[in-house]
């Protein structure tokens, strides 16, 4: 068995065994730095074991099912566009609008601000959600009116990429909304 010391003379040993393609760690606290892997990497402990696949993802324990594999983490921003469910507001602003999606699951955060409503009236719609919705589901999605205090609920449409707010609409209001759905 060839092995390779990590700094020194630490007692700390990486080892590889070569009839079999293993690489083990032994006696290490924490491992420090980079590591790199081209195939499969199974991590085994007193109680955790996880199998880590770049092209299929994560599986947690002793499961195997495709199912179970996290295989998608996605963080970034994404741009709604603000509009009335009737007439047309004259200005509106979008704060921020971040999201996170892990696996099927997307969360969303976004502050808006209708400045002057024009005609706009009934409540509002963001469009262009960073992902389309499930084929099945509506989903249900909060939001709280920071001006006045008031809460109020929306969707997201099935197979769509759209949230719909019943709300009564003011000149001058900030909007947060927070909620998840699956894609």
């Amino acid at each position: 068995m060839a092995t390779i010391k990590l700094i020194g003379d630490a007692p700390n040993q990486v080892s590889r065994n070569r009839d079999l393609g293993d690489l083990a760690y032994q006696d290490a606290e924490n491992i420090a730095g980079d590591v790199g892997v081209g195939g499969a990497l199974t991590v085994v402990g007193e109680t955790f074991v996880s199998k880590i696949t770049a092209s299929t993802g994560i599986l947690f324990g002793t499961d195997t099912a495709a199912a179970n594999t996290l295989d998608d983490y996605e963080e970034g921003t994404w741009t709604p566009a603000v509009n009335a469910l009737t007439g047309t507001f004259t200005t509106t602003t979008v704060a921020s609008a971040t999201y996170t999606k892990i696996g099927r699951m997307v969360a969303i955060q976004a502050k808006i601000v209708i400045d002057s409503i024009g005609t706009g009236a009934d409540g509002f719609q963001l469009t262009s959600l960073p992902f389309v919705a499930t084929p099945t589901n509506a989903f249900a999605i909060a939001g709280k009116n920071i001006s006045s205090g008031a809460n109020f609920n929306g969707y997201v449409e099935v197979s769509g990429s759209t949230m719909l707010f019943a709300t009564t609409m003011t000149n001058t209001h900030t909007y947060f909304i927070n909620g998840t759905y699956f894609v």
